[in-house]
């Protein structure tokens, strides 16, 4: 169980990639594991497997012993897999408590190792998002803690085209959605508006990846 997870080759003439098939949990902190399965994201009438994509950042952060999950062998057997520690924190809260979960995360899901696998997988991300039933967003630890209590904030920018805001025009943004009197009554103590300002400072926001993620 010490042994690193090996990948299997990916064919290169389709569109093809891999899904992590989570394993259940009832406790957190339960040690990840999965099964990962090699499908075609498209043949001809959408993909294969049903799976959800996770779209969050890895913040400069390298595969780490400390973080890992275990992934099935075609023996039977457990294996290995380093993964950073946004990855880990991801995968934990994205787990279902008693029933596998079918997800797509660039850490797992394609062979960091392997560059030219790597740059076949990043062209295709765009039909990886696209296909997916579900696209899950995870900002983090920090972020969840206090995100009952921005939620609410979240909703007024519903009605906002976000697709063609700059991120520059982010703090207009807040100006607008503040102007409400139900608004104004909340942010007199400032909490939550630092709240709202530190939730779209998370680096999330300012990758360019995620315009097409999401």
């Amino acid at each position: 169980m010490d042994s690193q997870y090996n990948y299997d080759p990916l064919p290169e003439t389709s569109l093809m990639t891999r899904i992590i098939r989570l394993k259940p949990a009832t406790d957190f902190c339960t040690t990840l594991q999965c099964e990962i399965v090699t499908t075609d994201l498209d043949n001809g009438n959408g993909p294969i497997l049903e799976y959800e994509a996770i779209s969050y950042t890895w913040e400069g952060q390298n595969p780490s012993p400390a973080h890992y999950i275990l992934c099935r062998c075609k023996d039977g057997g457990l294996s290995r897999l380093d993964i950073t520690a946004n990855s880990d924190a991801a995968l934990r809260r994205v787990r279902l408590r008693h029933e596998d979960r079918y997800i797509w995360m660039d850490a797992v899901s394609i062979n960091q190792s392997d560059k030219e696998e790597k740059q076949r997988q990043i062209a295709y991300m765009g039909y990886v998002y696209t296909f997916a039933k579900r696209v899950l967003v995870c900002l983090g630890e920090s972020v969840a803690r206090d995100g009952l209590l921005t939620i609410e904030y979240i909703k007024k920018i519903a009605n906002h085209d976000l697709a063609t805001t700059a991120r520059p025009d982010l703090e207009r943004l807040f100006d607008d959605i503040c102007k409400s009197s139900k608004a104004q009554k909340s942010i007199e103590s400032g909490r939550n508006w630092s709240l709202m300002q530190e939730f779209f400072s998370h680096p999330w926001f300012t990758r360019v990846w995620t315009l097409q993620e999401i």
